[in-house]
């Protein structure tokens, strides 16, 4: 469970890195830093969806406590959460670009 956790948090790092260095060279509504946006959501929805079939799977091996899940599956939710609102954020920032443009072309 760790393991899945530790490399969907690095992934996202990864993502949010690159989407700083892209902010810092005034790239803020171009397609690249959408997909970054993008990207660290769906990792972090699809890091839920894998960290839910590890759990399951791993629950009759082991044998774990109610109470332990139910503190792994509160994490996991806000992972969940955290995900469907980076998509979100990545959204608004895809409409911000399309008007970014369409500014453009008006001046």
């Amino acid at each position: 469970r760790q393991g899945v956790f530790g490399l969907v948090i690095f992934l996202v790092l990864l993502r949010m890195q690159f989407f700083v260095k892209g902010v810092r060279y005034g790239e803020l509504f171009s397609l690249k830093q959408v997909r970054n946006i993008r990207h660290a959501g769906l990792i972090l929805v699809s890091g839920y969806g894998l960290g839910l079939a590890v759990r399951t799977l791993a629950e009759p091996l082991f044998g774990f406590d109610t109470l332990i899940l139910i503190s792994m599956e509160l994490d996991s939710l806000l992972q969940l959460l955290t995900g469907s609102g980076l998509l979100a954020l990545s959204s608004i920032f895809e409409q911000g670009r399309v008007l970014h443009d369409e500014q453009e072309l008006v001046i």
